[in-house]
């Protein structure tokens, strides 16, 4: 227990010792949120409650197995449970399967996957899937279900135009998800609230298991989310929230800035603790982030301060050109690393991936080793996602969408006619495509077809005869039997080398898995794999190279030296969200994220000419930069002359520069009003797709559209 308080200060220390009731702490950047999070849960274990009345939900797998940790290091007791949104939803879902109508060994889809079905349902209704949006109807279920509308809501509200095809197609969606007893991302958090809300003696249940409920990133949550844990704790009454409402930051993801409002409208009795003693960055870089963010109306009163030193002024330079600025901030890091430095002290951050480019070249150039985070995900890869459709197979024959990926890897010569065949023949006898493999007759398929299905049976066999022990050694049967590794190519090739040590990776993961589980399965592993979050950051050693990553991704890291890059009007903010106040709040918070992820240098850099959408253009300082005080700026950056630059809420009729995004309403001189589906530039030419309200969708060349953006 003297642990616990040890090298605590006094809110860090009330917020542990604060544990009946409901508790809402704003803990800013760097003040030691997950300290007070892990060492609250260790108090309340070793003040006598049962680890397994204890609920902590985080949103990465990372920051869950590390509070567990942390816990467990503390009090010597294991079983809190401490996982992310989704995870919790899927254990719930797994426990009361039977009463929910559910099989237990339900798949989970994860965004690619989504895709595959949505595509295929299009096939269905005789749709190209290229040419049909597959993109956007699948980001428009996705969006339909974190605002608890389902398939029938949808539908009677769609209006003419693509939503009558986005309508279509989630009403069969959902009828396919159910076939391959498979349930999507969102489907986790919507299930398991229905579940809470319809179902009284399930809602009881849970509410008194759990006795303590902790949210951490409670910033970052969607309404949904919200709805689970004021359910779960309202019995109780003994839920913390914990987050920083300055560094919300995701509102394009179903984030509710909202929730913190409703959070107090239903937990008035709630007190209220601030932690704002930062222990990461120096006092010069906290002011300059404060000040910044105190220009947003909707945050709580948090000032950030520090007992360390006031350290540096914070750099801003300018640079002539954005490769001029790649080739500046590529020097200052190779300076550094000849006098000894580290590449892991130092990140890049940029607002949007293509900016990634002029620094790859430059770090090339200087011989500067780099990551860029954020690029594709491990899980995400083919190599990877291949063997683990297999797995999927031997847990849950009906995915179909398993079944499809993996019917031609390796190459068995079954082609669409044969599939056609093949779906027909299962349709008709009611059986899944894995099921129906058997028992089709020979004669209504070609040779080829029938000795490819037929050796596709004898894997699946043999991948449901393992499916029941260690994920390790199903997946080395899987990949030896299909020699999966042979059809890569040759290892020679620095491509193909790189996807067999992918799938040597996966074999390692699923070894660490079966080594850390007391009884482990396919199933188990899978669960985990299909839970890693897309947007999980690897924060650990790089081998001594630099970071670069967009200004999302670097939420939760912390580097000794950081340079934000491209702090102009256009990219911070970004074009077409400095016209919305809450959209030019998140960017204002999203730079203030950036700005607090630097412990002693922070470099705020910008370029006069940037080249973008290919053409160079002049670039004008972000708006931001104005709400930084000049005294905490190096005094040998350029000066700023206010005067010179007026931004206009309302830009009226775009000129040749302005082009608008996808998803903003604008106007036409014929068509009238619409919305922008999608924006794709080939060199010099701009091609929008818009979905006019009257008038269909029209594809038009952005340099002749005459288009006026519609301010929300």
């Amino acid at each position: 227990m003297r642990e616990i308080f040890a090298e605590t200060n006094p809110r860090q220390e009330e917020a542990i010792r604060r544990t009946e009731g409901p508790l809402l702490i704003a803990a800013g950047a760097g003040t030691g949120k997950t300290r007070v999070i892990t060492r609250r849960i260790a108090h309340l274990a070793l003040r006598g409650c049962e680890p397994w009345r204890i609920l902590a939900v985080t949103f990465t797998n990372k920051a869950a197995e590390e509070m567990a940790r942390r816990v467990e290091r503390l009090t010597g007791r294991q079983g809190v449970h401490i996982s992310t949104f989704h995870s919790f939803g899927a254990h719930l879902l797994r426990r009361e399967a039977e009463s929910l109508g559910l099989s237990r060994s339900f798949t989970i889809y994860d965004e690619k996957d989504r895709l595959a079905a949505v595509q295929e349902v299009l096939r269905s209704l005789d749709r190209d899937p290229d040419k049909s949006d597959a993109r956007e109807i699948a980001h428009a279920i996705s969006s339909a279900k974190n605002e608890l509308v389902g398939p029938e809501e949808y539908a009677r509200a769609a209006r003419r135009g693509p939503e009558d095809l986005a309508a279509l197609v989630y009403q069969r969606y959902e009828t396919l998800l159910a076939a391959c007893s498979a349930l999507d991302f969102d489907d986790l958090l919507v299930r398991t609230l229905r579940a809470l809300r319809e179902d009284s003696a399930l809602r009881e249940r849970w509410q008194e298991r759990f006795r303590y409920i902790l949210v951490d990133e409670f910033q970052d949550t969607n309404r949904c989310q919200y709805e689970i844990v004021r359910i779960l704790a309202e019995k109780h009454r003994n839920l913390c929230v914990t987050g920083d409402p300055d560094q919300s930051i995701y509102s394009w993801r179903g984030a509710s800035p909202e929730n913190l409002a409703a959070f107090e409208k239903d937990f008035p009795e709630a007190a209220f603790v601030a932690l704002e003693e930062n222990y990461r960055s120096t006092g010069t870089i906290l002011r300059a982030a404060s000040e910044l963010v105190k220009n947003n109306a909707l945050r709580k009163d948090v000032t950030l301060w520090t007992r360390g030193p006031a350290g540096d002024p914070v750099r801003a330079p300018v640079w002539a050109t954005d490769r001029a600025e790649a080739r500046g901030i590529a020097a200052e890091v190779a300076r550094r690393l000849a006098a000894g430095g580290s590449g892991d002290d130092v990140a890049v951050f940029y607002r949007v991936n293509a900016q990634s480019r002029s620094f790859e070249e430059a770090f090339l150039a200087e011989g500067i080793p780099y990551v860029v985070v954020g690029s594709t995900e491990f899980y995400e890869r083919r190599e990877v996602k291949d063997l683990l459709a297999y797995l999927r197979l031997a847990v849950n024959p009906a995915d179909e969408i398993a079944f499809r990926r993996i019917v031609n890897v390796p190459r068995r010569k079954v082609g669409p006619k044969a599939m056609e065949i093949l779906a027909a023949f299962a349709a008709e006898q009611g059986l899944s495509l894995a099921h129906a493999l058997p028992t089709i007759p020979p004669h209504i398929l070609s040779r080829t077809a029938r000795e490819g299905l037929a050796d596709l049976a004898e894997v699946l066999s043999l991948a449901a005869e393992t499916a029941g022990g260690p994920a390790a050694g199903a997946l080395a049967a899987i990949a030896e039997r299909t020699r999966y590794l042979d059809c890569l190519g040759d290892r020679a090739d620095p491509e193909i080398l790189e996807r067999h040590e992918n799938v040597a990776e996966l074999l390692q993961a699923a070894r660490e898995h079966d080594e850390a589980t007391s009884a482990p399965t396919v199933a188990s592993f899978l669960e985990k794999v299909a839970l890693v979050s897309s947007s999980e950051v690897e924060s650990g050693d790089s081998g001594g190279a630099v970071r670069l990553m967009t200004l999302h991704a670097a939420k939760g890291l912390e580097f000794d030296v950081v340079f934000i890059t491209g702090l102009e009007d256009g990219l911070i903010p970004h074009s077409g969200r400095a016209a919305s106040p809450a959209d030019l709040e998140e960017e204002r918070r999203l730079l203030y994220v950036g700005m607090t992820r630097a412990r002693r240098e922070l470099h705020l850099s910008r370029a006069l000419r940037r080249n973008r959408f290919g053409r160079t253009q002049e670039a004008f300082p972000s708006r931001f930069l104005f709400e930084i005080p000049e005294e905490v700026l190096d005094s040998a950056a350029a000066p700023l002359e206010p005067s010179r630059y007026v931004w206009d809420p309302d830009p009226g009729v775009l000129d040749e520069d302005e082009i608008p995004l996808r998803g903003e309403r604008v106007r036409h001189p014929a068509y009238g009003e619409g919305v922008v589906l999608s924006v794709t530039s080939r060199g010099r030419k701009t091609r929008l797709k818009v979905q006019f309200d009257g008038e269909g969708t029209k594809v038009l060349f952005h340099e002749h559209a005459q288009l006026t953006r519609i301010p929300e």
